[in-house]
């Protein structure tokens, strides 16, 4: 094939800005908020359910790929059963990120935009943050319930009380 008919590939640092666009753009879909942020010299975006103030996922640069989407443990959970439902496991480039200390457990490398487990592992980050949310919502419920039926009884006690000046 002459040269001039070569498909040009696209440069390194262009398929690291365009994974990183297609991750974005898929949380954006699914409803998330995104929000760009720097840790000294290392630049990531963190991916929150709106009005929650809890991120369910980070993307991350990747040594020798493109991007790397860093998620929770309930996360990869769901993501691992997908994979090894559609035999591709072995294909992924998993890292445990947990000793980072960064409130993620589990990052998952990508190579391209075009990665067969990158849709998953979106979905994963966005259905598991959303049961997380959910799950804070009712602790919060029952906190709060707990904390007015505790003002209640003390104000009962309180009625009951004798005066000692009186």
């Amino acid at each position: 094939m002459p040269p001039d008919m070569k498909q040009k590939q696209p440069s390194k640092n262009a398929l690291k800005q365009q994974t990183r666009e297609r991750l974005t753009t898929l949380f954006k879909n699914a409803g998330m908020t995104i929000e760009n942020h720097s840790a000294g010299a290392v630049n990531y975006i963190s991916v929150s359910i709106p009005s929650s103030g809890q991120n369910c996922a980070a993307v991350y640069g990747s040594r020798g790929g493109a991007a790397s989407l860093w998620m929770k443990q309930d996360a990869w959970e769901l993501l691992r059963d997908e994979v090894n439902a559609a035999g591709i496991a072995e294909s992924l480039r998993i890292e445990d990120v947990d000793l980072f200390r960064r409130g993620f457990q589990w990052a998952v490398h990508f190579n391209s935009p075009s990665d067969s487990h990158l849709e998953m592992a979106v979905n994963a980050c966005v259905e598991s943050g959303k049961e997380r949310w959910r799950l804070t919502q009712e602790r919060w419920a029952k906190e709060k319930a707990a904390l007015a039926k505790r003002h209640e009884k003390e104000k009962e006690i309180a009625s009951r009380r004798r005066d000692p000046f009186a």
